[in-house]
């Protein structure tokens, strides 16, 4: 499993790879696939701050990934999500995501 933590501001209470843009995050995660690796944890936020002009907000994560799945890019994949982010519109957008991508992408 590949841990994945992102968020502008606070720290990852836990052992894994921490971005503060979609694009750094996006980057190590096709990585991460091309070199095997189907299985992902992504920790969250929404607001992406000072970095949301490198790929925009964090549920652009959830967006791209489903667009490279939709895309065939991605053949098999299972993603769980956390979501800490306190902005509630943006949790349920993020919810959205994942309740529509629910074969492969789950909410934890």
């Amino acid at each position: 499993m590949i841990y994945v933590y992102l968020d502008d501001i606070r720290k990852p209470n836990y052992g894994c790879i921490q971005f503060h843009t979609v694009n750094d995050a996006m980057r190590y995660i096709r990585c991460m696939y091309r070199m095997g690796n189907t299985d992902f944890y992504l920790d969250l936020d929404n607001d992406a701050g000072d970095y949301a002009n490198q790929g925009g907000d964090y549920i652009n994560i959830l967006k791209n990934l489903e667009s490279m799945r939709h895309s065939g890019y991605i053949k098999h994949m299972n993603v769980d999500v956390h979501i800490h982010s306190m902005n509630v519109v943006a949790v349920q957008n993020m919810r959205a995501i994942i309740k529509a991508n629910h074969t492969w992408m789950k909410e934890v």
